[in-house]
C-alpha cells in the first residue's frame, strides 16, 4: 500500500530506491489512546474488541480513520505487551492502515515504526503468522524511504525477502497483496538496480490477478507493468477489467491510461 496499499503518492527525491516506497500509504497520528475508558475494574472484553477491530479494519483502505479506530480500541490488549499473535497482528495493520498519502514521512515514520514493531512481536510469538512477515515487509519498505541511501538498498532487500516469502506461502493475504505490492516494486525500481525487472513484475502481478481477480488494484498493476512492458494490448484487458470490478477508486486512472492509449473508456 504500494497505495499497497500502493498506490501513486509522491515521495522526496532521496536515492534512486525512494520510487520503490513512494506509493505506500502513510500513517496518520493517532487518536487519543482507549486506554481511558478501560478502568482496573473493568477489564476489556477481548474478544468483542478483536471483533470489532476485524471490523473497522475491513473499511481502513479507504477509511483511514477506521484504522485509527482499531489501534486506539485495541491499545488496552497490548499494555504493555500484547500477549496474542493476532492482537499484535491486528495493531500492525492497524497502525500501517492509518495512512495520510500527503503525510511526510519524517512525520509518518514512527507510525510505520510501530507497525513494524508488532509485526515483529506477532512473529516472535508465532513465527508461522505469514501477516506478521507482509507488515514487517511494508513497513521496512517504509524505512528505506526514510533513511536512503546504502541502507536503504540492504532494507529493501530484506523487505523484498519478506514479500517473496509471503507471497510463495500465503500468496492470497490481502487480495494478493504481496504478489500485487512485488509487482508494483519491479516495476517502479530504475532497471540498473537489482530490484527493477519488469519480467518478475509481470509474473508477480499474474499471480496477484490469479489469487484475487475482483480486486481491481490487481488488474491495475499488472496493467501498469504490461504497459512498461510495451504490451499494449494486455494493458488494455487488463484496464478494462478494472472499470469492470466497480466501484473501485482506480477507474478514473484507469480511464485516463485507456485514453492515452487511444481507447475507448466508458
Amino acid at each position: 500500500m504500494f497505495n499497497p496499499k500502493f498506490a501513486g503518492h509522491p515521495s522526496p527525491v532521496r536515492v534512486p530506491l525512494t520510487p520503490l516506497v513512494a506509493a505506500l500509504l502513510l500513517l496518520l497520528p493517532p487518536f487519543a489512546s482507549a486506554r481511558a475508558a478501560v478502568t482496573p475494574t473493568s477489564p476489556p472484553d477481548q474478544s468483542a474488541i478483536l471483533r470489532q477491530a476485524r471490523e473497522l479494519l475491513q473499511e481502513a483502505e479507504n477509511e483511514p480513520a477506521a484504522a485509527r479506530q482499531a489501534a486506539n480500541l485495541l491499545a488496552p490488549l497490548a499494555d504493555p505487551a500484547p500477549r496474542s499473535a493476532e492482537v499484535a497482528l491486528l495493531l500492525a495493520e492497524a497502525w500501517y492502515r492509518a495512512a495520510d498519502p500527503d503525510a511526510d514521512i519524517e512525520k509518518s515514520y514512527p507510525f510505520f515504526e510501530k507497525a513494524g514493531h508488532y509485526a515483529r512481536l506477532a512473529l516472535k510469538i508465532d513465527p508461522q503468522q505469514w501477516s506478521g512477515h507482509y507488515w514487517l515487509g511494508l513497513s521496512e519498505l517504509r524505512k528505506a524511504q526514510k533513511v536512503g541511501g546504502l541502507r536503504a538498498y540492504l532494507i529493501t532487500r530484506r523487505a523484498i525477502e519478506e514479500l517473496e516469502e509471503v507471497s510463495a506461502n500465503r500468496p492470497g493475504y490481502d487480495f494478493g497483496g504481496a504478489p500485487r505490492v512485488l509487482c508494483h516494486l519491479y516495476r517502479v525500481a530504475p532497471s540498473w538496480t537489482p530490484f527493477g525487472d519488469i519480467d518478475k513484475s509481470i509474473a508477480y502481478g499474474k499471480q496477484a490477478v490469479r489469487v484475487a481477480p475482483d480486486y481491481a488494484r490487481n488488474h491495475f498493476y499488472l496493467a501498469l507493468a504490461y504497459l512498461k512492458a510495451n504490451n499494449k494490448a494486455a494493458a488494455v484487458a487488463q484496464l478494462r477489467k478494472v472499470l469492470e470490478l466497480l466501484p473501485n477508486p482506480l477507474v478514473g486512472e484507469a480511464r485516463r491510461q485507456l485514453r492515452s492509449l487511444g481507447e475507448t473508456a466508458q
